[in-house]
């Protein structure tokens, strides 16, 4: 799966030791997890949360964002805790918000980021009887960012916050995948410093230390997507059938069609695009909307395309022969 940072979010939270924390009075064994808290209102759609003090080394202190919200419970996105015996009763939350009134996490509009994991040094143990060594403490993790100064964007005055109180932030990249898979960090940051060029735009650097992580998030493996493929039957009968099969679907396709009625080529038929993530039936849905209602170049025959279970049933309005369907894949 290839992705481009096109769409990519990079968000920067309010210190973490003054994030609101809810308690939770149930956290199941499952997949996902769902969880009870003590009072749902504090939870919204979309939420990051940072669970801990569950028992459960599965969750605690990962993060997750959460969906399903309902009158009582919320689900852990992409968690799974099934290995687990049986529900917890206890647990905390730490509610991270990217948008509302209570927004705690912004975003964080930068042109670059990196990262950079040192190796941990080795320390010289050799002496007059030979050759030894041993590995020494593990090196701090650090990242550095790159932007345009814009002193009225949330994300940076964040950061010049958290340059100025030193304290310790979550930082969140959610990637454009679908669904979003994430990558999350505790940072603090300890350097900034900015670029005047003339006839340019005013630039700034930035860094620090990641005091945690990164973890990375997938709600799904490269291995759970596939390629879509089409197989089409029953040309010149009455009745003319396109299969799909596969998916999701592991990249964008486009379905190309050509079709032929009794009194010749059906006209307007354009390519269909079949987005990653899709499934069978509903490229299925996509090609038949497509089909439908389609007219030769006389105007006088019509296709009728019905799609159901992954499969498209062309007909022709006046119970003609189809006389030829293809669907191209590419």
């Amino acid at each position: 799966m290839k992705l481009t940072t096109r769409n990519l979010g990079i968000y920067l939270s309010k210190p973490i030791k003054s994030v609101a924390t809810g308690s939770l009075t149930n956290v199941t064994n499952g997949a996902p997890v769902v969880v009870t808290p003590a009072t749902i209102s504090s939870f919204a759609e979309g939420d990051i949360v940072m669970i801990d003090k569950t028992g459960f080394e599965e969750l605690d202190g990962k993060f997750f964002p959460i969906s399903n919200v309902t009158i009582s419970t919320f689900e852990l996105d992409c968690s799974d805790a099934s290995e687990q015996t049986g529900s917890s009763t206890t647990g905390i939350a730490k509610i991270f918000k990217m948008d509302g009134l209570q927004e705690n996490l912004s975003k964080w509009c930068l042109t670059s980021y990196s990262y950079d994991q040192p190796q941990a040094e080795t320390i010289d143990m050799s002496t007059f009887c030979g050759t030894e060594s041993a590995s020494g403490q593990p090196q701090p993790a650090t990242y550095s960012v790159a932007g345009i100064v814009d002193e009225c964007e949330a994300g940076m005055a964040e950061m010049m916050a958290a340059l100025k109180d030193g304290d310790e932030r979550l930082m969140t990249i959610k990637k454009p995948s679908t669904p979003p898979s994430y990558v999350f960090q505790t940072v603090d940051v300890s350097q900034y410093s900015e670029s005047y060029e003339l006839n340019a735009a005013i630039t700034f650097t930035a860094g620090g230390a990641i005091k945690t992580g990164p973890f990375s998030l997938y709600c799904k493996s490269c291995l759970d997507y596939l390629p879509i493929s089409a197989a089409v039957s029953g040309a010149n009968t009455t009745t003319a059938i396109i299969t799909f099969t596969g998916g999701p679907a592991d990249q964008d396709y486009s379905v190309t069609l050509t079709a032929t009625g009794p009194t010749g080529a059906i006209v307007g038929l354009t390519p269909v695009l079949i987005s990653r993530s899709m499934t069978a039936e509903q490229a299925a849905a996509a090609v038949a909307t497509e089909l439908n209602g389609k007219q030769d170049g006389t105007g006088t025959d019509t296709l009728t395309a019905v799609a159901a279970s992954g499969i498209v049933t062309v007909t022709e309005n006046g119970g003609g022969t189809i006389v030829t369907l293809t669907a191209v894949i590419a």
